[in-house]
């Protein structure tokens, strides 16, 4: 009881048992990643990972991509829940159903692509379509 009353009132005491798991000490310590690195030249994710070029030039920069990706996800929760439900919740689900051409009669029935409306053609055809419209046009 007396160690309590000998305390700093001001003073921060974390009494509890550490969730630190010490196994990654190493990892984390500043001394041990620069001795690797002046070992082997290159810091542990280089050689995890290694490098990866490629031609991007065609593509957005990483900011607009992700600008992108956050506009495609708060146009996919606009959708009705039913809807967003049957791709699972996943917009990457949901875009490509759409972009399958095949898919074009199922996203009618749900009300995502405008229904095909069928011309109305005059019996005597197109030609006689458009000659009573050039006569009507006339009078």
């Amino acid at each position: 009881m007396s160690d309590l009353l000998n305390r700093d009132p001001n003073a921060l005491y974390c009494d509890d048992p550490s969730l630190t798991e010490q196994s990654f000490k190493k990892d984390c310590d500043i001394n041990y990643i620069m001795a690797q690195f002046k070992k082997t030249g290159l810091f542990s994710h280089v050689s995890k990972y290694h490098g990866k070029y490629e031609d991007f030039t065609g593509y957005p920069d990483y900011h607009e991509a992700m600008n992108i990706v956050a506009q495609a996800d708060e146009m996919f929760m606009t959708l009705p829940a039913d809807i967003r439900a049957r791709f699972d919740n996943d917009p990457g689900a949901f875009i490509e159903f759409v972009d399958n051409p095949d898919n074009a009669e199922e996203m009618r029935k749900m009300g995502l692509m405008e229904p095909i409306i069928p011309s109305i053609v005059s019996p005597g055809g197109a030609e006689s379509a458009a000659q009573n419209s050039k006569e009507n046009s006339a009078t």
